[in-house]
This record gives C-alpha cells, sequence and structure tokens, in this order.
C-alpha cells in the first residue's frame, strides 16, 4: 500500500536538506524550564558541599555552577534559534 508520504523527492530539494541538518542539541526550553535546571543543579551542588562538611564552599560554588548552567542552556538556546533562521532564510531563497 502507498501512500503520500513514500513519494520520493530530488536529493536536492530544501525539504530534503532540511532534514538531513541537525536540528540542535537542545530542545525549546522556556526561560523559566532553564531557571529551574540551573537552581536545582545549584541545590544539588550546595547539598553535596554541605555534606561533606564544606559550608560556604558549598553554597558558593552551587550558587556559581547554577548560575553557569543557565547561562550555558541560555547560549545553546540562542544558538539554535540563530541556526533555525538561518535556515528558515535560506530555504526563502532557494523557493521561488
Amino acid at each position: 500500500m502507498s501512500s503520500l508520504f513514500d513519494v520520493r523527492r530530488a536529493d536536492n530539494s530544501p525539504t530534503v536538506e532540511a532534514c538531513r541538518r541537525a536540528s540542535g542539541i537542545l530542545l525549546a526550553v522556556t526561560r523559566t524550564q532553564m531557571a529551574i535546571v540551573g537552581a536545582f543543579f545549584a541545590v544539588a551542588f550546595a547539598i553535596s558541599g554541605i555534606l561533606r562538611g564544606d559550608v560556604a564552599p558549598g553554597l558558593v560554588g552551587g550558587l556559581l555552577g547554577g548560575a553557569v548552567v543557565y547561562l550555558v542552556l541560555q547560549r545553546v538556546s540562542e544558538h539554535n534559534a540563530a541556526l533555525r533562521r538561518r535556515r528558515e532564510r535560506e530555504l526563502e531563497k532557494r523557493s521561488p
């Protein structure tokens, strides 16, 4: 049985080329979700430091680590958005 999805496309079609490219390492996440992940890292790191007996370094390291996690996730998200915009512009240039 054949369906519409079985249609063979040309190898240089924009749809085929867009599907071949990687879509990024991070799915679309909100800033709230990034903040939650950063806060979770901060709390986990602080607790592990406190349990080892290093209260101040655990708290400071947890706060700094949580901030770094948040900033890295934000940068990756911005990078993926820029790639997506660039791909869309390329596809618009190709289509008549």
